[in-house]
């Protein structure tokens, strides 16, 4: 699981990496990333509409398979951006891990954080 250090949340903190981050998609998600110098490591917030489920329990699932998945790469030294993930589909709850894993590796290469 990401350590709490890496993760961020509340709507003050994620909308202006949603307004002034560059925005990168991959396949049913997307990426908002901006640079904070006043921090020293990167953070990550994972937002999934209730769009994509009406139940809670399926979109914390997702949330936390995400945050999973970013969780195994080195996140010390990385330069300190505020990386907002939106979910667009459900399909990421009974994704296999393999799949899973891909994908955001996928996102996170092509905002340029791997």
């Amino acid at each position: 699981m990401l350590k709490r250090q890496y993760r961020f949340s509340g709507l003050g903190s994620v909308r202006p990496a949603m307004r002034h981050g560059s925005r990168v998609r991959g396949k049913n998600i997307a990426a908002s990333v901006l640079l904070n110098n006043k921090r020293h490591n990167p953070r990550f917030s994972i937002l999934v509409s209730k769009k994509v489920s009406k139940k809670a329990v399926v979109r914390n699932r997702i949330r936390r398979r995400i945050f999973e998945a970013i969780g195994e790469y080195d996140l010390e030294g990385m330069q300190p951006f505020d990386v907002v993930v939106s979910v667009f589909d459900s399909s990421y709850k009974d994704m296999s891990w393999a799949d899973l894993r891909a994908n955001v590796k996928d996102i996170l290469t092509k905002a340029k954080i791997i």
